[in-house]
């Protein structure tokens, strides 16, 4: 594959080629040892797919340069963290719980309420975005990343999508989905909602991710160091690509599959991705073509989490329904406990009834959507999922 990869915007360009772009993180970082280096397949498809297919307007074309360097840096700073603490790789991840399913089926809600049991590990958007160094419990609130990732946040989504928190609140501070720890690894399918790259995502659909699930293990492990006894609590629709592997690096899990009536998911999931995918486009797609692109996205995602799932250990699943959840969210988590064995202490227990009346749904307004808008029938998403609908009705 060419190393001398640029993408040309309005007025200048943007150098996003392999060599530069790693020299250039070797460079901010001030580091150079990039460990284990398969990450590269991944780097080189991405930056391909985006040359060939994103169609980037000059910012997008200078954040995506943004987000490889952020990635690149993160895996020297990594790498950095494993030489200077090696024991950090002996740290025991036992029994972790990981919550997955389509988009907009309830995984907030059920992450964020999981997030008030004083014995989980839920981890938040900025420790998630910059892994390295440690995060400690007596500066969670006052980490310098906090600031540097809440600017980012700022300087692109609040700006360019002011409505966004209607459809998907974003807090730095807040139980976050774990895109970025396989974006890292350049193993994300969640990529594919920022930038339109249909080669990189059915590239990933067919790897073995059992070494991408490797890596997340170590900086679960890193996210955990100080926070020792902990379960840790992840919640990711890409992790319904991720199945076998999540069970073969994590041979306890436990995995709460959430479902919901696919009408509403495939109506907000669009609105979301009209939303996103054209951030950074040059011409943006109009809202009768997002209903496809967003079909080809997630169904064959689907496809795979039920194939995955048909070999596992049926033990390892907990099925819950968003009218379930939405109805008794604490009532939920107890049956979702007592089916794994958790303990739920009286005081997380009351916690997350607190957190619940603080946090009425539809809190930063109502999310309005139809399928039909996004040029997507009930019917055509219904014939495309039909294994998954004779599964789960």
């Amino acid at each position: 594959m060419s190393d001398s990869m640029a993408i040309t915007g309005v007025g200048e360009t943007v150098n996003l080629s392999e060599a530069d772009l790693m020299a250039q993180a070797q460079q901010q970082s001030g580091l150079s040892d990039w460990g284990e280096d398969n990450f590269r397949a991944g780097l080189q498809i991405l930056l391909a797919a985006c040359a060939n297919e994103a169609n980037l307007s000059t910012q997008g074309q200078q954040w995506l340069q943004h987000d490889m360097l952020h990635w690149l840096t993160n895996r020297l700073q990594i790498q950095a963290t494993f030489k200077a603490s090696p024991e950090i790789l002996d740290v025991p991840i036992e029994r972790p719980l990981f919550i997955l399913g389509l988009p907009r089926t309830g995984s907030t809600l059920l992450h964020r309420l999981l997030a008030q049991d004083e014995n989980g590990r839920v981890p938040v958007l900025w420790e998630l975005s910059r892994p390295a160094p440690p995060p400690r419990p007596e500066t969670r609130a006052t980490d310098p990343r906090i600031a540097q990732v809440a600017d980012e946040i700022e300087r692109t989504i609040q700006r360019l999508i002011p409505d966004m928190a209607t459809k998907h609140s974003i807090d730095v501070q807040a139980p976050e989905e774990c895109n970025s720890l396989f974006q890292d690894s350049f193993a994300c399918y969640a990529t594919g909602v920022f930038y339109h790259v249909p080669t990189y995502l059915a590239w990933l659909r067919q790897q073995d991710l059992t070494a991408a699930y490797q890596y997340y293990k170590t900086q679960v492990q890193i996210l955990t160091y100080h926070y020792p006894g902990r379960t840790w609590i992840s919640k990711n629709p890409d992790h319904m690509l991720g199945i076998d592997a999540i069970l073969k690096v994590f041979p306890d899990a436990a995995i709460v599959y959430l479902h919901r009536d696919l009408s509403e998911v495939f109506g907000s999931v669009c609105s979301v991705q009209h939303s996103l995918l054209n951030m950074w486009r040059k011409t943006p797609f109009a809202a009768k073509d997002i209903g496809n692109i967003t079909l080809n996205m997630l169904a064959p995602t689907v496809d795979r989490a039920l194939l995955e799932r048909k070999q596992a250990n049926p033990a390892h699943f907990y099925d819950l329904h968003y009218t379930e959840l939405t109805a008794d969210p604490v009532g939920a988590v107890e049956r979702i406990y007592d089916y794994f064995g958790y303990a739920l202490s009286p005081a997380s227990s009351a916690q997350m009834q607190s957190w619940l009346a603080q946090n009425k749904q539809n809190k930063h307004g109502e999310h309005h959507y139809k399928l039909e808008d996004f040029g997507l029938t009930l019917g055509a998403v219904q014939e495309r999922l039909a294994d998954y609908l004779k599964e789960f009705p």
